[in-house]
């Protein structure tokens, strides 16, 4: 039996119902759209993580250029390594990454939770500590070489970045073909700086 019949008590409520399941499947589409539309170009992540790993680098880089003597100075480079990295994290965990970069991102990810858990260790230790009044005597703390080894890790994922990004450069032969998805044809172009010597 149809739902709409001649009764005009019950039409409305039939053109409700319609109405309503109309209005689910807009909203469905809606969210499955915007959540693909969400989520960031190959190049469009590139370049915001170039320019994050680039900020968090100078912020670094300033600080161990600076001279550092006195409790109170170290502690105060310690807290300052600490929040550039916490700044970092909060700003990578807010990247969509695209499906060529999930893997690597959810790798990183990993790695500078810790290395960012890592800093606030070490300036804990720094806090604490009324004996530590140099950089080299703050590294040589088992809170600092702990977060040099787990660096190091940081630094090898990012130069597994580097060459990833850098293989999609044969990507530019497919620049006229239309038949190859447009997010497999364009080239990244980028430098993370991984190391000091590349910066």
């Amino acid at each position: 039996m149809s739902e709409y019949t001649d009764d005009p008590a019950v039409e409305p409520l039939a053109m409700f119902r319609d109405m309503t399941r109309v209005l689910a499947w807009v909203l469905v589409a809606g969210l499955f759209v915007g959540g693909c539309g969400s989520e960031m170009s190959l190049d469009e992540y590139a370049v915001a993580v170039e320019g994050q790993v680039r900020t968090m680098n100078a912020k670094l880089d300033a600080l161990d250029a600076s001279t550092v003597f006195g409790v109170e100075e170290v502690r105060a480079y310690a807290a300052a390594r600490a929040e550039a990295r916490a700044v970092f994290l909060g700003a990578f965990e807010r990247l969509d990454p695209p499906e060529f970069a999930v893997d690597l991102h959810s790798r990183a990810l990993d790695v500078m939770t810790r290395v960012t858990a890592g800093e606030r260790s070490l300036a804990a230790a720094a806090m604490a500590s009324e004996a530590v009044v140099s950089v080299g005597q703050l590294w040589a703390t088992p809170e600092g070489m702990a977060l040099r080894a787990i660096d190091e890790e940081s630094v090898e994922i990012c130069e597994v970045a580097q060459a990833s990004f850098d293989e999609t450069r044969g990507r530019e032969l497919f620049e006229g073909a239309f038949w190859v998805p447009s997010e497999l044809r364009g080239a990244v172009d980028v430098a993370f700086g991984c190391r000091f010597e590349d910066r």
